[in-house]
Parts: structure tokens; sequence; C-alpha cells
């Protein structure tokens, strides 16, 4: 498997929330709050990670979040940072 790279993570977090929250968040920062700036609750976290590891899966990377790791996502910036590197914990290194 290819290694995933932190842009195409972000296109699939900026997709995942725009569907569950209903409004685009393609323009905001890695900086942004999930519950904060973006006004998620708990309810599209786990619909967001559920979308992720059928994303990823579908790119190649079959990976399994973990519960107690999630809560302590803040930002996007987070998430793409965790998901970069659940998703390539596999892929050999160059």
């Amino acid at each position: 498997m290819q290694p995933i790279d932190s842009a195409t993570i972000r296109v699939l977090i900026d997709d995942v929330l725009a569907e569950v929250l209903e409004h685009d968040v393609s323009g905001h920062p890695d900086t942004a709050q999930f519950r904060a700036d973006l006004g998620a609750d708990s309810i599209a976290l786990v619909q967001l990670a559920d979308a992720m590891e059928a994303g990823l899966s579908a790119r190649g990377a079959v990976v399994t979040f973990d519960d107690d790791e999630l809560t302590k996502l803040v930002t996007i910036g987070d998430a793409v940072a965790y998901m970069l590197r659940v998703a390539n914990a596999d892929s050999p290194t160059t």
C-alpha cells in the first residue's frame, strides 16, 4: 500500500465534516476546533471517525481508530496528524 499523505486526509476530513455538519469547512485552518469553531458535537465526531475509517479503507488502508485517542482530538490538525499516523502505520517508509 502506498502511504497516504496529509493533504489526502485533510480532503477526506473536509468532505466528511461538510456532509455531517451540513456546511463547508474547507476554508478553516488546521487549528480550527471541532466543537468551538465548527459546532461539532460528539455524534458528529463519531460519524467523522466512522467515515474516515471507510474512506481510508477504500484507499487501501485498513484502519480502526482507538476511541480513547479520538476523544483527545480537538482540532482539525490533531485529526489529520492522528489519522496520518494510523493510516500509515503499516506502510514501508522511504
